[in-house]
């Protein structure tokens, strides 16, 4: 029941379709919601904003314009000349800000662990040592290749078509992973624990989750079949997996913030901001435990259907 009622809410979204382009506060609670919910969830978070906007008609290449009517520009940096800015640059890095929303939620859900790798780092605490040892070695290859392929990405793959691709092709992936933990279940349970993960597996699960740079893929679904891959338990999995989409999070809501143009700050303001960012927190703690328990009772192939149902609208509506 929660599962359609998440569906029907990403459906809702799309109410918005041939509205004026302008965005409000239903805009602002719309991708709150969808950011929360399938930041955690293995459909791509990443694909459904990018869709949302599309519908919404929030990813225009049409100049802004400030009070005067005059057209707001870039700041001009080394190597990069200011330009016009568009709806467009507004609304992507509306989407990076209200990442804050689920960062805070993964903090409260995870705090403990958090803590653990804190005390770890200054040599306190071995388990937790080991544990941030392990996420930074599993976040090195996706944050090294995001900084040579992202102009690449944006003008390739951040489209609805492509988006539709990528679902379709996340749910061959979900289920040829099902099929193979079922196997493996039958003859053995999984056994590892977080703390005893290797170094080398969390570079395969870091590895994996730079396919996720294909908007629609998902970052969480690709740690998730990682750590699956490696013998970790479903809940080792998702933690695993939340607590290395918290590094990713904090790394590129953070370089956003310190080297990026803060446009949508000077257009929507703060309270726009904040409303998204809330809605997300709320949203995304209403998720975590619903898709632990999820996962660890019944897997991850009704995931795999939504994208094909999905994929399948887009593909009519497109």
């Amino acid at each position: 029941m929660r599962v359609l009622i998440i569906f029907l809410f990403f459906l809702v979204s799309f109410l918005g379709y041939g509205k004026e382009e302008q965005f409000d506060y239903k805009d602002a609670v719309t991708l709150g919601l969808i950011q929360g919910v399938t930041e955690f969830l293995p459909v791509s978070s990443t694909g459904h904003l990018l869709l949302a906007n599309h519908f919404l008609k929030l990813d225009a290449d049409d100049p802004v314009m400030d009070a005067n009517g005059l057209p707001l520009v870039t700041k001009a940096k080394p190597g990069k000349p200011s330009r016009f800015i568009t709806f467009k640059d507004v609304t992507d890095n509306y989407a990076v800000l209200i990442q804050l929303g689920t960062i805070v939620t993964l903090l409260v859900f995870f705090r403990r662990r958090v803590i653990e790798i804190l005390i770890g780092c200054i040599g306190l605490h071995k388990k937790g040592l080991y544990l941030g040892r392990n996420l930074v070695i599993a976040f090195l290859p996706a944050g090294l290749l995001g900084f040579v392929i992202d102009g690449a990405l944006q003008k390739y793959l951040y489209n609805p078509l492509a988006i539709t691709g990528a679902l379709a092709a996340g749910a061959i992936f979900i289920l040829f992973t099902e099929h193979q933990r079922l196997k493996k279940i039958h003859r053995s349970h999984y056994k590892t624990n977080l703390e005893d993960l290797h170094w080398t597996s969390a570079l395969l699960i870091g590895l994996l989750q730079c396919v996720a740079f294909w908007p629609g893929i998902s970052r969480s679904m690709m740690t998730i079949i990682g750590g699956f891959f490696v013998g970790l338990t479903a809940v080792a999995t998702i933690e695993f997996s939340f607590l290395l989409g918290l590094l990713v999070q904090l790394a590129s809501t953070g370089y956003k913030i310190v080297f990026g143009d803060p446009v949508a700050v000077t257009v929507l303001g703060w309270p726009s901001i904040a409303t998204g960012c809330i809605v997300a927190a709320i949203s995304g703690a209403i998720v975590i435990p619903w898709f632990i328990h999820f996962l660890t009772h019944y897997g991850l192939r009704l995931f795999a259907y939504y994208r094909i149902l999905l994929s399948a609208i887009l593909l009519y509506i497109l």
